[in-house]
C-alpha cells in the first residue's frame, strides 16, 4: 500500500526520517522510500502511524473538505487553486528548510565523528548564515496569519528546527573551543 501522506504526518509532528525510523522501528531508507511512493507492508504502515499517533487511513488519504470549504461557484473554484497553489509553495519552502537541517545535522555528525573542529567550525558558519537567510526568506515571503491553515506554521516551525540546530552548533563550538584550549595547555605544561 501506498503511504503518500507520510511526509506530510512525519513534517507536522516535527520529526526528521532518521528520528521516525528510531521511533517507529521502521529503518530509515524504508521511510525514504515510502515518502517518494513506494509501496509499504500494513505492517510497516501501522508502526508508522502509531508513532505518529494517526491511523492508517491518515496516511493513505488527502484529508477531506469540509462542505463549508467546498467550492460553490466559479470564483471559490479560483480561490480553491490558488489556496492550492500556495499551499504548495509553503510546503516547498517547508521542504527546503527542512532538507538543510537534516544535511547539516548529518555533516556536523560526521564532523565531530572525525574530530574535525576546522570543517565543524565552517559548518557553524553556514548554518549561521543559511539560518539567518532563511529567516530573510520567510519573513519576506510567509504571512503567518494569512497562510497559517495553508501550512505557514509548519514553514516557522521548520525554520525554528534550523535555527535550533544553529544555537546548538554555537554552544557545541564554544564547548570544542574551551576543550582545544585545555589539550594546548595540557601540551604545553608537559613540555
Amino acid at each position: 500500500m501506498q503511504l503518500p501522506r507520510t511526509r506530510e504526518w512525519r513534517e507536522a509532528a516535527g520529526l526528521t526520517q532518521r528520528e521516525l525510523s528510531k521511533e517507529s522501528g521502521v529503518g530509515k531508507g524504508t521511510i525514504v522510500r515510502i515518502e517518494n511512493g513506494e509501496s509499504a507492508t500494513p505492517r510497516t504502515a501501522k508502526k508508522i502511524a502509531d508513532t505518529l499517533n494517526i491511523s492508517v487511513a491518515d496516511l493513505l488519504e488527502s484529508p477531506p473538505v469540509p462542505l463549508g470549504q467546498a467550492p460553490t461557484s466559479f470564483a471559490s473554484a479560483e480561490e480553491a487553486q490558488e489556496s492550492e497553489e500556495r499551499r504548495e509553495e509553503l510546503q516547498n519552502i517547508r521542504e527546503a528548510l527542512l532538507e538543510a537541517h537534516n544535511l547539516f545535522d548529518e555533516w556536523a555528525g560526521t564532523y565531530k565523528d572525525r574530530g574535525d573542529e576546522e570543517r565543524l567550525e565552517a559548518l557553524r558558519s553556514a548554518v549561521a548564515l543559511s539560518s539567518l537567510g532563511a529567516a530573510q526568506l520567510v519573513e519576506e515571503d510567509v504571512d503567518v496569519d494569512r497562510d497559517y491553515e495553508l501550512g505557514g506554521e509548519h514553514v516557522v516551525a521548520a525554520l525554528n528546527r534550523l535555527h535550533s540546530l544553529s544555537d546548538v552548533l554555537d554552544a557545541e563550538g564554544v564547548g570544542l573551543l574551551a576543550e582545544a584550549k585545555a589539550r594546548q595547555r595540557r601540551r604545553k605544561a608537559a613540555s
